[in-house]
């Protein structure tokens, strides 16, 4: 409907069709997310899995049906989007307002040609009498509408409007609500010392586990949070809820109050849609009703940063993968993937690409000549049932490393008859054991990546290596700097992000619209890596947008399967300034941000 007539129509109207759909889409997605965690809540307490074996097979279980039933709903709700834009809000071609002076001004002079002005005149008379009886009939309506809900009142409905309505004036229903406001605001600093609590209480049972961990905690976890709290504090929280509810009941009868109240107002006093007032306003006869939910996700917390650095003077962590719990894994420019063994040991060396590497000449090199030689892993991923990881050297092609780590065996370097010039992502189909990976470009190589963009290269490649088979082929071709590749958690399509021409493309796998490909959707800036959240159904990708000063901005984008874009966070500050980023992958409660620029992996935790 974008650029179309009938958007110009809807927006002359001061109606947002599109905006309207987008708050469906995205309600029916948050209802769909807390139906999934309730059920997962509920599943846990009666198998009794926390802090077993089972708490990890419950929530992957969940998640996978989750997944499958999100697939399924994204694609029924883009068909509901479709046709909504092209049927109920769509306008006859050339449909204009009356009044429109660009469709008037097309037909004066043929219409001055053929006027009648004694036809005119008689036709002018005759519309001030259908407007002086239109006008008639309005009034006419309106009185019956009075007189009908006039009947249809209750005296003690009348009694108590009346009685509102002398009560206040408009200075004192503005006092009013201003005392609400400070009474909210009073409420969430409350809530907020209780949330701190509850994370110091957090923070204490862990540390906790790390110093005793066979002690059995599971009534300390649960004691935490407001059932934990004193009893005096709860009934100060629900007199305040109760003053609210009295300031709301209060103010409902007045219509005209909430003419200058906007959600900005409340957004100081609750910033997260966790955490809202939800009013919905409507007549003096009718009362509004109130909404007060108050939860605490792991959202809502602060984020904290740090720095993992990297043995030195080692450069350029790109990609990340984890394994049973343990790392991450990054690879880096000298040509070694790296395990981080924690902060007390930091990184150490896991994995090579090439036989003949040498640490003295290859550890802490940069020159992009003594890449065939030392080698540059980028996409890395394990796959789990052995413990094997799966590497894309952007001079080598795809390789493979042992559980053991050290030296990767070479798998496949060309295909087609056309060498690997610059292999960059990779992914993994945990159930058909394949492993999807691109091939940035024909011509150019990794140290060529400016000469691609300038020349607007489009010579990449998606390719599948078939673990079983250990056959390649090729998905699709023409590609413009394919960088990054993410499995869908249901294994139906595979996204692809192309970094010169700044967008993710979608290639379905099964079903209906098998082989085919889809733009799915398109940035200011140009993507690299992308990664999908660990319960599967979002999708973070590296995005670096180019700013009109000259400096790149890095940002985080979170989309899911069906394109829409659901978040966006700059990560333009002191680590990150003018920098670019290769990945964003969450792990853990915690962002781990890859950068070709820099001496550390960025973990941002929450």
């Amino acid at each position: 409907m974008e650029g179309s007539e009938g958007e110009e129509v809807f927006k002359s109207l001061n109606l947002e069709p599109q905006v309207f759909i987008n708050e469906t889409l995205n309600t029916v997605d948050d209802l769909l997310d807390e139906a999934f965690h309730f059920f997962h809540q509920e599943a846990s307490t009666l198998l009794n899995a926390d802090g077993t074996g089972r708490s990890q097979s419950l929530t992957e279980g969940v998640a996978y049906i989750r997944n499958l039933i999100r697939s399924d709903l994204d694609e029924r709700l883009g068909m509901w989007e479709k046709y909504c834009l092209h049927h109920c809000f769509a306008v006859p071609k050339g449909f204009s307002l009356p009044g429109n002076k660009d469709s008037t001004d097309e037909c004066l002079t043929d219409q001055d040609l053929l006027r009648d002005h004694d036809l005119d005149e008689q036709l002018d008379s005759l519309r001030q009498k259908l407007a002086k009886i239109g006008k008639e009939s309005a009034e006419l309506n309106r009185e019956l509408e009075t007189l009908e809900r006039q009947s249809i009142t209750s005296d003690r409905c009348a009694v108590l409007v009346n009685e509102a309505l002398q009560s206040y004036d408009q200075d004192s229903m503005h006092g009013l609500f201003e005392e609400m406001v400070r009474t909210v605001s009073e409420l969430r600093e409350k809530m907020e010392k209780l949330r701190a609590k509850r994370t110091e209480d957090i923070a204490s049972v862990k540390m906790e586990r790390i110093f005793k961990p066979n002690q059995d905690y599971s009534v300390s976890i649960h004691s935490n949070g407001l059932s934990n709290r004193k009893l005096e504090d709860l009934h100060v929280i629900l007199a305040d809820l109760k003053k609210v509810f009295s300031f709301v009941k209060e103010l409902c009868f007045f219509e005209t109050l909430w003419t200058p109240i906007k959600w900005s107002e409340f957004s100081r006093f609750f910033p997260t849609r966790n955490m809202a007032i939800v009013l919905v306003i409507t007549r003096v006869t009718m009362l509004p009703i109130l909404m007060l939910l108050f939860t605490f996700p792991p959202s809502v917390l602060s984020l904290t940063f740090r720095q993992l650095l990297l043995p030195s003077p080692a450069m350029g962590p790109d990609s990340f993968a984890f394994y049973n719990g343990q790392g991450p894994y990054t690879t880096v420019a000298d040509g070694r993937t790296l395990k981080y063994a924690g902060p007390n040991v930091g990184f150490l060396d896991y994995a090579f690409d090439t036989p003949n590497r040498s640490k003295a000449v290859c550890d802490g090199n940069t020159n992009p000549s003594l890449g065939p030689t030392c080698g540059r892993p980028l996409g890395i991923g394990f796959l789990l049932r052995t413990g094997e990881l799966y590497n894309a050297d952007a001079y080598l092609g795809l390789v493979v490393v042992g559980t053991n780590g050290r030296l990767a065996r070479p798998l496949v370097n060309s295909e087609e008859g056309q060498t690997f010039r610059f292999t960059d992502g990779l992914d993994i189909d945990q159930l058909r054991r394949q492993v999807y990976f691109t091939d940035a470009s024909a011509v150019f190589s990794l140290s060529e990546i400016q000469q691609a963009v300038a020349a607007n290269d489009a010579t990449g490649r998606l390719l599948r290596y078939d673990i079983e088979t250990n056959n390649t082929s090729v998905l699709l071709r023409n590609l413009s700097g394919p960088a990054g590749v993410a499995v869908a958690p249901d294994f139906s399509f595979v996204l692809v992000t192309e970094y010169i021409a700044k967008r993710v493309q979608k290639y379905w796998l099964t079903g209906p619209r098998a082989n085919t490909t889809e733009v799915l959707v398109t940035f200011q800036g140009r993507p690299d890596n992308i990664k999908r959240t660990p319960a599967g159904d979002y999708y973070w990708v590296a995005v670096n947008i180019p700013m009109p000063n000259g400096v790149n901005q890095p940002t985080a984008v979170k989309i899911n399967g069906f394109g829409r874009i659901l978040a966006s966070y700059s990560l333009n500050d002191v680590q990150y300034y003018n920098k670019t980023i290769s990945e964003v992958q969450e792990y853990g409660h915690a962002f781990y941000i890859g950068s070709l620029d820099l001496n550390f992996v960025g973990k941002y935790s929450f």
